[in-house]
C-alpha cells in the first residue's frame, strides 16, 4: 500500500521490518535485499538520518551472518553520515557498535577508544541507560585485560545510573557483573 500511494516513510518501515524479521530467521541474503532497498529509498529522498539507519541495519545483518569486515564497513559508513548531520545519539550508537565488533576481534585498545568517544557523547545528551551500557562495555574490557579495579569502577558507575532508572533487570545485571568481578579478586 505504501508503494501504491508513494508514502516513502511507510514503505521504508515495511521494508525495514521485513529485513529485520528475515535477519532474525537467519535468511541473511533476503534480509540484505530489503535493507538495501531501504537505503536506496532513503538516498533517493535525501533522508540522511534514514540512510544512516539503513547502513546500520545492513551492518547488523552482516554481523549476524559472520561477515565482520562488511559489518565494520557499514557501521563506519553510518557513523560518517551521523557525524555529517550532527545526530549525537546516532554517533554514539555507531561508535558503540564499532567498539563492540572491534572488541570481539580482540582489539581491546581500539575498542576502548570507540567506547570512550561514545561515553563522551552520551554524557552530553544525558541518556543514562545507554551511558550505563557503555560503562559496562568498558568494564568488560578492563576485566578481560586484568585491570580489575578499573573494571569495578566502571561497573559501579553503570550501577549508579541503572539505579536511577529504577529498572530491576538492569540493576540485577550490574550487581551480577560486580559479583563476577569480585570472584576474580
Amino acid at each position: 500500500l505504501s508503494s501504491k500511494i508513494q508514502f516513502n516513510k511507510g514503505n521504508v518501515k515495511g521494508l525495514e521490518w521485513q529485513g529485520y524479521i528475515l535477519g532474525r530467521q537467519s535468511k541473511y541474503n533476503q534480509a540484505l535485499r530489503f535493507h538495501r532497498k531501504c537505503l536506496i529509498l532513503e538516498t533517493s529522498v535525501e533522508n540522511k538520518k534514514g540512510e544512516a539507519n539503513a547502513l546500520n541495519n545492513l551492518g547488523m545483518i552482516h554481523y549476524r551472518s559472520g561477515n565482520i569486515d562488511s559489518t565494520i564497513f557499514y557501521f563506519k559508513a553510518s557513523l560518517d553520515i551521523e557525524e555529517i548531520i550532527g545526530n549525537l545519539q546516532g554517533i554514539a550508537a555507531s561508535l558503540n557498535n564499532i567498539g563492540y565488533i572491534i572488541k570481539a576481534q580482540g582489539r581491546t585498545d581500539e575498542a576502548l577508544e570507540y567506547y570512550i568517544r561514545a561515553i563522551e557523547i552520551k554524557e552530553k545528551i544525558g541518556n543514562g541507560l545507554a551511558l550505563s551500557n557503555s560503562y559496562n562495555n568498558i568494564a568488560v574490557i578492563y576485566s578481560s585485560i586484568g585491570d580489575i579495579q578499573t573494571s569495578l569502577e566502571y561497573q559501579h558507575k553503570a550501577l549508579k545510573l541503572r539505579e536511577a532508572e529504577a529498572n530491576s533487570i538492569v540493576i540485577a545485571n550490574s550487581l551480577g557483573n560486580i559479583a563476577s568481578i569480585h570472584v576474580q579478586l
